[in-house]
């Protein structure tokens, strides 16, 4: 019941802090308090934890049923089951994009507006927190 509770609550405690500092616009989706950088970086790590709310959940589940964690990939990754294969898609995947971006420059080439020439802004350093709680909870837990 936890698992499904804290999203909840964590998406109505943004909505909540957004309306009491006079933000009502709902389209806006880059940022949970534009204007708020402080308030910003805490409401948008809370909003991420609802992530890793589903794992006590799993983790419940499977020792119900007697497996293990690691049937389904939490664990300590090995090099011949994990690493050199999840090598070999990024290189697949890297390999695949080059050959498209020869395809594309050569179809569409003479027509720029086609792309997208957005560039991307300012990143301001503190949401290197965002970053490492985003990755520790993404990759929690490890045996």
């Amino acid at each position: 019941m936890v698992a499904f509770l804290i999203p909840g609550v964590s998406t109505a405690l943004v909505i909540l802090v957004r309306h009491i500092q006079g933000i009502n616009d709902t389209s806006i989706l880059n940022s949970v308090v534009p204007g708020h950088p402080v308030s910003n970086l805490i409401l948008g790590i809370l909003t991420y934890f609802s992530v890793a709310a589903v794992v006590p959940l799993v983790l419940l589940l499977l020792a119900r049923t007697g497996q293990k964690p690691s049937s389904i990939g939490i664990g300590v990754p090995r090099w011949r089951a994990d690493i050199w294969p999840g090598l070999g898609l990024a290189g697949a995947a890297w390999l695949a994009e080059y050959v498209l971006i020869v395809f594309a420059v050569v179809l569409f080439g003479q027509h720029s507006s086609l792309f997208n020439n957005a560039s991307v802004g300012h990143v301001p350093a503190y949401y290197v927190i965002y970053a490492l709680t985003t990755s520790i909870t993404t990759r929690w837990p490890r045996k």
